[in-house]
């Protein structure tokens, strides 16, 4: 089994038809996939749904279905940063210029020695860096 930490920007195309939903539908779907995702993802996921509904992209009904569809996609939150790990991704987040949030999930996978699913560019780059494999499909 192969544990993938997935951020974001890999989650969202598996609600919303756009770049990366193929990539986003594989990834969720292959069994030999341990998706895990610090507590954090649950928040940024809804604010990108309160977004959708105040730009009215999505209506209130979608937005609850695509909330009631993340709780099954078989994706694991993670408590995290515990308060012992605050200031190791707060110093990550320094050292490579990520927001603190981008510094959340480059931390999880090194410390679960996992791949990143994401498409951020800039957390791609800082992953390499870093010597954190990324998942890309």
């Amino acid at each position: 089994m192969t544990t993938i930490i997935v951020d974001n920007s890999a989650l969202i195309p598996l609600f919303f038809d756009e770049d990366g939903t193929a990539a986003a539908q594989e990834l969720f779907s292959n069994e030999e996939h341990h998706c895990i995702a610090p507590d954090f993802l649950a928040i940024e996921f809804s604010n990108v749904l309160t977004t959708g509904m105040r730009r009215k992209r999505i209506t209130p009904s979608e937005a609850a279905r695509h909330l009631s569809d993340f709780h099954g996609i078989g994706l694991e939150l993670r408590l995290f940063p515990t308060m012992r790990d605050l200031q190791h991704v707060l110093d990550v987040a320094e050292r490579t210029e990520l927001s603190y949030y981008d510094a959340l999930y480059l931390v999880l996978a090194q410390q679960e020695g996992a791949a990143l699913a994401t498409h951020d560019k800039k957390l791609q780059t800082q992953a390499r860096n870093e010597g954190v494999e990324l998942y890309l499909h």
